[in-house]
């Protein structure tokens, strides 16, 4: 029971013998008290500041989301389990996009802690008690800090997006790293270029996002270039990363 649920010794015991040492009854029984006690411990307890962690990213044809999780050390972060929970986390995020209601053909939600939290995933099961089931297992601080959800109601609208060091979990089909950008992009419909091409230098361009830092696009009629090119914070002035 305790290498099926990750739980403590002492708690896996006080669990069989609660359930006749019913292993599936126990692991029910874990996943409920933890969701009642574990959450409310977790809730009310003052969280350290956690600096570690990932960011993940989830592109599905009209729809994208990336996220952000923290932890206490790079370790954790690493884990089976913490990445299981980046699935669970953007999984519920893309949920909460296939049911909600947008007037306009793009639209874009910036989601806090608290609002993430209370999403379901597609089965249903509260983002919270993935939470608490990881909390009981890495034993570490775990902040859902926020995420970013984007859809696109037209075909001309496309995404692309790239994380850093860049590692992909091909069974929930989403990829996640230290750093992350997302683009969304149109092609010209007078140019010959192809989607592939889109696609590579899309990824280049996020790609550099990541290198340079910029703060905005920029706009050549209404910005300057920055005398130190060092310090340029416009994407359009800073020399594209891959032509170095």
């Amino acid at each position: 029971l305790r290498k099926k649920t990750g739980f403590a010794l002492n708690t896996c015991k006080k669990a069989l013998e609660e359930n006749a040492n019913d292993i599936e009854k126990a692991e029910k029984w874990l996943k409920e008290q933890s969701s009642k006690m574990g959450w409310l411990k977790v809730s009310t307890q003052p969280i350290k500041k956690v600096s570690e962690g990932l960011i993940g990213l989830k592109i599905e044809s009209s729809k994208v989301v990336m996220a952000e999780i923290n932890c206490d050390t790079d370790f954790v972060a690493l884990t089976d389990t913490f990445v299981r929970l980046m699935g669970s986390t953007l999984d519920s995020c893309h949920k909460m996009l296939d049911s909600a209601k947008f007037l306009d053909s793009y639209n874009q939600i910036w989601l806090n802690q608290e609002q993430i939290e209370d999403l379901n995933d597609y089965n249903g099961t509260p983002l919270k008690d993935h939470i608490v089931e990881t909390l009981n297992k890495v034993r570490e601080n775990i902040v859902v800090r926020r995420a970013i959800c984007i859809q696109s109601r037209t075909d001309d609208i496309s995404f692309v997006g790239y994380t850093h060091p860049s590692q992909k979990n091909n069974l929930n089909n989403f990829e996640y790293g230290k750093f992350g950008a997302v683009l969304a992009y149109r092609i010209d419909p007078s140019s010959d270029t192809s989607i592939e091409l889109a696609q590579e230098i899309g990824r280049e361009l996020c790609q550099h996002i990541v290198g340079l830092n910029p703060t905005k696009i920029g706009s050549i009629d209404n910005d300057e270039p920055n005398e130190k090119a060092g310090e340029e914070s416009c994407l359009i002035f800073q020399k594209f990363l891959h032509d170095e």
